[in-house]
């Protein structure tokens, strides 16, 4: 189906005005966008043009521009396509075809009423009324409403400067695709077209655009729920963004206990340096993050413990303070009643250069291979350890730290804030010496499930026995002997002052919910005890 790109009418109209249709492709105004362009009838009539927008876009290379023998041009939709709002060329091309129509009504009418002037309000109204258009509106780009969402929201919900940056982030992203963009243009197609943008021309990782995404999509339904969009594509649009599993540590990166404490016990002259070395150290003593760290007072600090509400998720946690932790807070004590904050935290951007200085100073040169996701592609990308430092370390390194310490994954989440095992499997981050420590905990399953086994048959010592309170074997075999949950108990507390911390937690792992509470609580006391021998030198 061909339209013709000159209709000219022959006939003489009013005061000999004769008039012609053709139609043109145009940006929007102020855009950059050379395809999705607007379809316009150029209509001339008495050395005037009027300019008629029929509602639909279509890219440049779907658009048809034949010029034929006689010399006219035939203009349409290339058949068996569809623009990006999914409407198919027949669609376009026969409101293409309206058009023409309407304007062959128009002139004739005005013929007909004897008009001896035609203004352009004229052919507009009167194209508008003989097609039945309603005058659109103007079109609104996604960007106003996008501001008015932060405005709303983030005074609603009390944002984190954090927050509203990342919101500003997507406007960017979503002006550099398209700058008029408005929610009338939203269907799967774009959505897809926007993600793809991200990833390969602005060259971001499908973990960063997941995130994007669901922002962007936290916006699409306050929209919604305002009445401002009816497109809801969104809703069943769900991209894969492979590499980005809850549960995948593969890409962690965390310090070792012995990486940790050379740092710390490195000899640094510069100030500066030192007092980033403090605070990451600390951080990595307490779990807490950047943010955390840099509003700490100290107020906050009561017997020992901190008692502080978290910057990023407000949550309330009460951390108690290791020895490491109390020891760098000793430096910075006569700076109490001085200082409002306790320690000297500087900007994060510095703070993470600074950090990785620090790494080249305790030749953190070993190679970590991570991989790199992007859409359906991955590659991987080789980085030493120094490069990777970053304040958000400190507390992958608290996690991983613990769990290789023996510690409960429950007492870990409640210093951390975590609320489920999910989110603390991220932080995870096992070698291959700490996987084969931990699978000692299998080397208890046949024993404690004996009629017989108890903490005898280890070559428990007078001391020992003690300290956890045991009597004699005779008067202990009858204790135990209908309660084979104690005598599990007592072998977890046995290796546990040994040390041993695999096999203890092994045995703690099959004990009721009542008696591993009760563990938590024994051990707790424990290794304070433990720890105060050490201090006097016992």
């Amino acid at each position: 189906m061909f339209i013709t790109l000159e209709t000219v009418i022959k006939q003489k109209v009013m005061n000999k005005f004769n008039y012609r249709v053709s139609f043109v492709l145009c940006k929007d105004k102020n855009g950059t966008e050379k395809d999705n362009l607007q379809i316009k009838a150029s209509i001339c009539f008495g050395g005037q043009r009027v300019l008629y927008y029929i509602g639909y876009r279509v890219d440049r290379k779907n658009w048809e521009e034949d010029r034929l023998k006689n010399g006219k041009r035939h203009q349409q939709v290339r058949t068996n396509t569809f623009n990006r709002q999914g409407v198919d060329s027949k669609t376009i091309n026969m409101k293409l075809n309206r058009v023409i129509t309407a304007c062959d009504s128009l002139f004739k009418r005005f013929e007909g009423e004897g008009k001896q002037f035609i203004s352009t309000d004229d052919v507009l109204k009167g194209l508008r009324d003989e097609l039945n258009d309603i005058k659109p509106q103007r079109r609104i780009p996604l960007k106003e409403y996008y501001l008015e969402f932060i405005k709303v929201e983030g005074k609603t919900r009390r944002w984190k400067h954090s927050t509203y940056i990342k919101h500003q982030t997507i406007i960017r992203h979503l002006d550099e695709f398209h700058p008029d963009l408005c929610f009338e243009d939203i269907n799967e197609n774009v959505l897809n077209d926007f993600i793809d943008f991200l990833l390969f021309k602005k060259e971001l990782t499908n973990g960063y655009v997941s995130k994007l995404y669901d922002n962007l999509k936290w916006f699409f339904k306050w929209a919604t729920e305002h009445g401002y969009n009816k497109r809801l594509d969104y809703k069943k649009h769900h991209p894969k963004f492979p590499g980005t599993s809850e549960t995948d540590s593969s890409n962690t990166f965390a310090l070792t206990k012995q990486e940790l404490m050379h740092i710390f016990k490195m000899k640094i002259e510069q100030q500066s340096l030192a007092q980033v070395r403090d605070v990451f150290c600390f951080c990595c003593a307490t779990s807490l993050r950047y943010s955390d760290v840099k509003a700490l007072r100290w107020e906050d600090i009561h017997d020992d413990m901190l008692d502080i509400t978290t910057q990023k998720t407000t949550d309330h946690l009460v951390i108690p303070l290791c020895a490491l932790a109390k020891a760098i807070l000793k430096k910075y004590e006569g700076n109490r009643g001085y200082t409002e904050f306790v320690l000297p935290v500087i900007s994060n951007q510095r703070y993470n250069e600074h950090l990785k200085t620090l790494g080249k100073m305790a030749n953190l040169y070993d190679t970590i291979i991570k991989t790199i996701y992007r859409g359906n592609l991955d590659y991987t990308k080789k980085f030493k350890k120094w490069e990777l430092l970053s304040s958000h370390v400190a507390r992958r390194t608290f996690v991983t730290i613990g769990i290789s310490l023996g510690i409960p994954s429950d007492i870990i989440r409640k210093v951390t804030g975590h609320k489920t095992h999910k989110m603390l499997d991220t932080y995870e981050k096992l070698n291959a010496s700490d996987v084969k420590e931990g699978l000692k905990a299998f080397d208890t399953i046949s024993d404690e499930f004996s009629d017989t086994t108890t903490i005898f048959d280890f070559d428990i010592s007078d001391e020992e026995r003690q300290t956890l309170g045991i009597p004699i074997q005779q008067v202990y075999a009858q204790k135990i002997e209908d309660n084979r949950q104690v005598a599990i108990l007592d072998l977890a507390l046995l290796f546990f002052i040994r040390e041993d911390t695999a096999t203890s937690f092994g045995y703690a792992t099959h004990l009721n919910d009542k008696l591993r509470v009760q563990y938590m609580n024994v051990t707790f006391t424990l290794r304070e005890h433990m720890n105060e021998k050490i201090r006097v030198g016992y």
